[in-house]
């Protein structure tokens, strides 16, 4: 991966700056949104306080020919059931257009906003204001290159549906800083069995047939070793495994005649409707699983687009009573070219916040979810301790409403580096593997951001606990951690460890 100048929006073939005011006495909490074409440059809020004004930007997608940037975001108001739509235009053909509509009852789904944009009689060549009850959009088009399409957005009056606007203002929230996400949730662990739940989630590096690394080519990545061995020792430790990144149809078909010999009797697997792999979730589980919601995200870019990457919300029925609400996510991977921490004007980061919304967005329609405490792990892809992991962590709080979103392993002081490059983990078993390797190395030698990975491990890996209410710093530890390499005790084996990943192990007593 090299790391290269990062590049200036001037240079983009379109972009549109946009201007958005919020005159109400309710905040503006991000709800949705949708590209026709183009991508984020710079992300909209995920809240924009009362009587303050943002400013974002979109351009043309990387490597896009002739197209430009069009869509949609929509904010809701406050905690109300009154959403904004805002729609946007600056197409590789044709002029300016903007346009604004004002929906009641639920967010617009992205299908709801992909309608609205096609509609004439919602965007406009010319400047406009659209109305619902007493809450007006008023929108102008961008009138040149660097001019903002704006948005005004007002409530009339001193009530909204009858109720009094001073008694729905709340404060918007504001981007949390890492002692205010700190908490007594978790803990490394060191709690001896019994446990109610012993639970893991692991990325296991099982790419599609011939998509494999250079210097071990001819072996396959080691993928059907490595998965024997995984099934061999690892099932009998665990309770439930939520496993990415396995998009092997055959290797999936072993894991799951693997995990029924271990009474691992229910199964949830990931969206299935990619262009041409499956999503690579795999939920393995001892305990019933419960109301298993399956969905695939509507943005992706680069080779990502090919699969079916997205997320599964479900319910495990613990075996003392009770349930655990569980998300497990696999977001957008940085390009191959990329630098391992992608800057957040890439189209990557971009389209993880975009993948990000709408996980939030499905976790605030459910919100009896989130009052009781959810669970979401995964690769999330999103480098820890960078802006891009705090603008993650401000927007899923934001979004779904809980009052502290928390990375257990920052509760629990375990930010440790979770994945490494491949090349530092196996290396070629034969004459073949190892030319490969030799004419890699050739073409291009490692970035010192790679060099540094390879060394101590960077943290794509995430357990993120998320509920309403504030949690109660005198409580003692929910859950208990730890991080489980998968290392191979084989000083003759090809690869030190299971994966590029490590697993995230997570216990309750």
């Amino acid at each position: 991966m090299t790391t290269t100048a990062e590049p200036k929006l001037e240079q983009k073939g379109r972009y549109l700056r946009h201007k958005v005011t919020n005159r109400t006495k309710l905040p503006l909490i991000l709800a949705a949104d949708y590209h026709e074409s183009g991508r984020w440059w710079s992300v909209p809020p995920a809240a924009i306080p009362a009587g303050a004004a943002a400013e974002y930007t979109t351009c043309n997608r990387d490597g896009g020919v002739l197209t430009g940037t069009t869509g949609a975001v929509a904010y809701r108001l406050g905690t109300t059931e009154f959403y904004v739509g805002l729609f946007f235009s600056n197409p590789y053909l044709g002029g300016f257009k903007s346009g604004g509509r004002v929906y009641r009852g639920g967010a617009p789904s992205i299908a709801q906003l992909k309608a609205d944009y096609a509609s004439n009689d919602v965007v406009l060549t010319k400047a406009g204001t659209t109305q619902f009850n007493n809450v007006f959009v008023h929108h102008r088009p961008a009138t040149a290159k660097d001019t903002p399409v704006e948005f005004v957005i007002e409530i009339t009056g001193d009530a909204l549906s009858g109720v009094p606007l001073d008694s729905l203002a709340v404060d918007a929230p504001s981007p949390l800083s890492p002692s205010a996400r700190a908490s007594r949730l978790a803990t490394p662990r060191a709690i001896d069995p019994p446990y109610s739940i012993r639970l893991l989630s692991y990325n296991m590096f099982l790419r599609p047939l011939m998509v494999v690394d250079a210097a071990t080519f001819m072996s396959n990545d080691y993928k059907e070793t490595r998965t024997d061995m995984f099934c061999a020792a690892e099932f009998e430790h665990y309770d439930v495994m939520c496993l990415q990144e396995v998009y092997d149809p055959s290797l999936r078909d072993s894991l799951k005649s693997a995990a029924r010999r271990w009474d691992f009797h229910y199964c949830a697997e990931g969206p299935t409707s990619g262009v041409a792999l499956n999503s690579g979730i795999l939920i393995l589980s001892r305990f019933p699983i419960l109301e298993p919601h399956v969905q695939a995200f509507h943005h992706g870019t680069g080779l990502d687009q090919l699969s079916a990457k997205g997320f599964v919300t479900c319910k495990l029925l613990m075996p003392r009573g009770g349930t655990l609400n569980l998300v497990v996510a696999h977001l957008q991977a940085n390009g191959p070219s990329g630098a391992i921490n992608a800057p957040l004007t890439s189209e990557w980061a971009a389209t993880r916040y975009s993948q990000l919304l709408e996980l939030a967005g499905t976790l605030r329609n459910r919100s009896h979810l989130v009052d009781a405490g959810l669970l979401l792990v995964g690769d999330l892809n999103v480098v820890g301790g960078t802006p891009e992991y705090g603008r993650m962590m401000h927007l899923l709080s934001a979004v779904t409403g809980v009052a502290t979103a928390t990375d257990l392993l920052e509760a629990a002081g375990m930010k440790v580096g979770t994945w490494r490059p491949w090349s530092a983990v196996a290396k070629p078993s034969n004459a073949v593997d190892e030319t490969l390797a030799r004419a890699a190395t050739l073409t291009r030698s490692p970035s010192e951001e790679e060099r540094v990975a390879a060394e101590n491990g960077v943290c794509l890996d995430y357990m993120i606990y998320l509920k309403s209410g504030p949690t109660d710093p005198e409580a003692p530890p929910v859950f208990h951690l730890e991080v489980n390499k998968f290392a191979v005790d084989d000083s003759e084996a090809a690869f030190t460890q299971l994966s590029d990943h490590d697993g995230l192990c997570l216990y309750m007593a």
